[in-house]
C-alpha cells in the first residue's frame, strides 16, 4: 500500500521507470497500476515456474515488458548438479565458479524461452542476473550478451555500503557499458 501511495503521489512531470517486486509481494499493485514501465519476475528454479507464468500473463495483458531475474544464490539445484556432474567427466574440468556462471546464464536463457512460450515477444523480455562480485558479474553479462540479443538489466547485488558500494557498482557498470553491454541499470547498496 505504501508503494502504491508513493506511485500515485509522484511528480508525473518526471519521467522515470518504475518497477515493482514479484507478485507475491505486490500482486494488488501490479493489478491496479497500469502505468508501470515493466513487471519484475524472479525465477531461480522450477518451483517458481507458476509465478513466472502469472507475471508473463499480466505483462501480455498490459503489453508491458518483464524483467526476468535469476539469482546467484538460488539456482535450480538440478541444473547446477547436472552441469557439475558433466564437468567432472570433462577431459579438462573447469572451476566450480565457471560452472555456476554457466548455470546462471542457462537459467536466465531458459526462463526467457519459457516466457516466450507463454506469449511474450523478445522485445518484452529484460534479463537480469543477480551477482554480488564485480568480476563474476562482468563475466556473466558478457556471456549473456554473447548468447542472446535480449535486453539486459545490469546491477551488482548488495555491492556494499557507502563508498565501497558506489565504487564497486561503478566499476562493474563502467566495464560492461563501455563494451556496449546493458540496456538498463540499477545500483543496490547494502544497508548499514
Amino acid at each position: 500500500v505504501e508503494v502504491q501511495d508513493a506511485i500515485e503521489r509522484r511528480d508525473r512531470s518526471v519521467n522515470i521507470a518504475i518497477s515493482v517486486q514479484p507478485l507475491e509481494v505486490a500482486a494488488p499493485l501490479q493489478v491496479e497500476i497500469v502505468g508501470l514501465w515493466h513487471l519484475r519476475a524472479i525465477r531461480a528454479h522450477r518451483v517458481e515456474l507458476a509465478r513466472l507464468e502469472l507475471d508473463v500473463e499480466q505483462a501480455c495483458r498490459r503489453e508491458k515488458p518483464v524483467r526476468i531475474g535469476v539469482n546467484w544464490g538460488s539456482l535450480d539445484p538440478q541444473l547446477l548438479a547436472r552441469k557439475l556432474d558433466e564437468n567432472t567427466l570433462a577431459q579438462t574440468p573447469r572451476s566450480a565458479e565457471a560452472i555456476t556462471r554457466d548455470a546462471l546464464v542457462d537459467s536466465a536463457l531458459q526462463s526467457a524461452v519459457l516466457a516466450q512460450q507463454e506469449g511474450l515477444r523478445p522485445d518484452q523480455i529484460i534479463l537480469s542476473a543477480k551477482v554480488s562480485s564485480v568480476s563474476e558479474l562482468v563475466l556473466v553479462y558478457r556471456e549473456l550478451s554473447h548468447r542472446s540479443s535480449l535486453a539486459l538489466h545490469l546491477g551488482l547485488t548488495e555491492a556494499g555500503m557507502a563508498d565501497k558500494g558506489v565504487v564497486s557498482s561503478t566499476a562493474a557498470l563502467a566495464l560492461l557499458l563501455h563494451q556496449g553491454i546493458g540496456d538498463t541499470i540499477r545500483v543496490s547498496l547494502t544497508p548499514q
